[in-house]
């Protein structure tokens, strides 16, 4: 089976929304599933992954739990998965994808300066980028 990051602590999760991420079946587009209480969330994320189905869970738009496998087909479903939730702003950053202790790392330290950072994002349209983002973007790159 997969390994599994995450917390596994018992709190007060009444009021925050948890969302699980998945493929369908068919791999032409991605559902989610949208929980109230955390311990619903929780269980039917331990139920994927017992079945080794590749998702994640958000907690409030962070990432709480995911799963490396050891079939690297469905660790690049994870990476797409964390991808495309961070890309949709579902995400605040890239998690376990910019973790250099992760297995799912995929990007690298570069050399860049905070002002033509700024300046990629704002010929992008993005004028009010947090400091955290910009950091995160100077820090890291895809690797090749």
């Amino acid at each position: 089976k997969g390994w599994r990051a995450g917390s596994d602590e018992e709190d007060d999760d009444e009021e925050e929304k948890f969302v699980l991420w998945q493929m369908k079946r068919n791999g032409q587009s991605v559902r989610n599933f949208e929980f109230k209480k955390g311990k619903k969330a929780k269980k039917k994320f331990a139920n994927k992954e017992e079945s080794e189905t590749p998702c994640i869970l958000t907690k409030d738009g962070e990432l709480h739990s995911h799963t490396v496998f050891e079939d690297e087909k469905k660790n690049r479903v994870m990476l797409f998965l964390i991808g495309l939730c961070f890309g949709a702003g579902n995400m605040s950053d890239l998690g376990p994808c910019n973790d250099a202790d992760s297995p799912l790392c995929c990007l690298e330290p570069i050399e860049q300066e905070d002002d033509e950072v700024r300046g990629i994002l704002g010929s992008n349209g993005v004028d009010d980028a947090s400091d955290d983002l910009v950091e995160q973007l100077v820090s890291w790159k895809v690797s090749e």
